[in-house]
C-alpha cells in the first residue's frame, strides 16, 4: 500500500491524514458512501487519478511520532474523501502514437496507474482505436477442492493446480461504458447455455482485440499459466498497477519473443525497464536518466 501521512496536533491528540492509492473498505470505522464504487470507476474512466483520504486522531505526545511503526498509525481511519487530478494529454502525444501505428509500430503502456485511467489515456491518445475489442484479464484465487476442473473451458478459461490453492482466469469485455460482460472457469449447471455463451465470447475475442492487465493479476499469469501469458505478451497493450520490477520483468520477457523493445519512462520506477530495455530514453533528467542510456533534451 502506497501512503502519505500529514501530521497536526490537537488538544486531544495527534491528527493524522493518511492519502492513499489503495484503501481497504473492510478496515475502516466509518463506512464508507454506498455510491462509492459508482463514483469511482466513473472518475477513473475519465481519465482522473484518484487517491483516497482517511483520517484519524493518535492518543500520543507530537514527539513520540516517529517511534511508532506505519502500521499503526494506517490502520482503523475514518474515510473522508476522494482526491482526483487530471494529467492532460500533451499535444504531442497523440501524433507520435499515430505515427507508429501507422509503421506498424507496436505500442504498449506500462504504468502503475489504475487500470480504467490507463484506458482512458489509452483511447484519448489512439494507441486504442475506439472500435477496437477490449479484454480485461483477470485472476482469482479458488479454494482447492478435488473437484476443479483442471481443463481449458472452451477456450475461454483456465484452472490451474497451485497448492494449497488454484487460480482462475477471468476474461471481462469493455467497452465505453465498463465491463459489459465476462466469463470465468466456474463451473455451471446450464452447460448448454453456457457452452453457447462461450462460443458467442470467443468468437468476439477472435476479433481485432486488446488485452488489458493489472500488476496482481500479472503475476499469478506469468506463473501459473504459460500459455496463457505468452498470448498476454503477444496481445497485451495497457498494463496497470504495475511494479518496478514488474516493469523490468515484462520488458525482458518481450525481447524472449524477438521484439526489439524501446522504453521510455521519467521515473525512478522506470528505472529497471529502462535499463533492460534494447533503448531506454529518460523523458527527464531526474531519477529515470541516471539508469537510461540516452536522455530526451526536451524535459517533456
Amino acid at each position: 500500500v502506497v501512503c502519505m501521512c500529514v501530521w497536526c496536533t490537537c488538544v486531544c491528540g495527534v491528527h493524522v491524514y493518511v492519502v492513499c492509492m489503495y484503501i481497504l473498505l473492510s478496515s475502516s470505522p466509518s463506512p464508507v458512501p454506498s455510491d462509492f464504487h459508482v463514483v469511482l470507476e466513473g472518475l477513473t474512466q475519465r481519465g482522473l487519478r484518484v487517491i483516497a483520504v482517511g483520517h484519524r486522531t493518535l492518543q500520543v505526545a507530537f514527539h513520540k511520532i516517529d517511534r511508532i511503526e506505519r502500521d499503526e498509525v494506517e490502520c482503523g481511519l475514518t474515510f473522508a474523501g476522494l482526491i482526483a487530478m487530471e494529467n492532460m494529454l500533451k499535444p504531442e502525444t497523440t501524433p507520435v502514437i499515430t505515427t507508429l501505428r501507422e509503421a506498424a509500430i507496436r505500442t504498449v503502456m506500462i504504468t502503475g496507474d489504475n487500470l480504467l485511467t490507463a484506458m482512458s489515456v489509452a483511447r484519448g491518445c489512439g494507441m486504442v482505436a475506439l472500435d477496437d475489442q477490449i479484454i480485461i484479464m483477470k485472476t482469482e484465487v479458488l479454494t482447492s477442492s478435488p473437484d476443479l476442473d483442471h481443463k481449458y473451458s472452451e477456450k475461454t478459461s483456465l484452472l490451474a493446480s497451485h497448492t494449497p490453492k488454484a487460480f482462475a482466469v477471468h476474461y471481462s469485455l469493455l467497452d465505453a461504458g465498463g465491463v459489459d460482460d465476462s466469463r470465468s472457469s466456474r463451473r455451471t449447471e446450464d452447460c448448454g447455455s453456457e457452452k453457447k455463451r462461450n462460443q458467442d465470447f470467443k468468437a468476439r475475442m477472435d476479433a481485432n482485440f486488446h488485452l488489458v492487465i493489472e500488476g496482481s493479476s500479472f503475476h499469478v499469469v506469468q506463473n501459473d499459466f504459460p500459455d496463457v501469458y505468452q498470448k498476454l505478451l503477444v496481445k497485451g497493450t495497457v498494463f496497470a498497477r504495475m511494479a518496478p520490477d514488474q516493469k523490468a520483468q515484462l520488458v525482458t520477457d518481450l525481447q524472449t519473443l524477438g521484439y526489439g523493445v524501446c522504453m521510455c519512462g521519467d521515473g525512478a520506477n522506470d528505472c529497471g525497464a529502462l535499463k533492460a530495455a534494447h533503448v531506454g530514453i529518460s523523458l527527464s533528467e531526474a531519477e529515470a536518466s541516471v539508469a537510461s542510456p540516452f536522455t530526451s533534451k526536451v524535459p517533456n
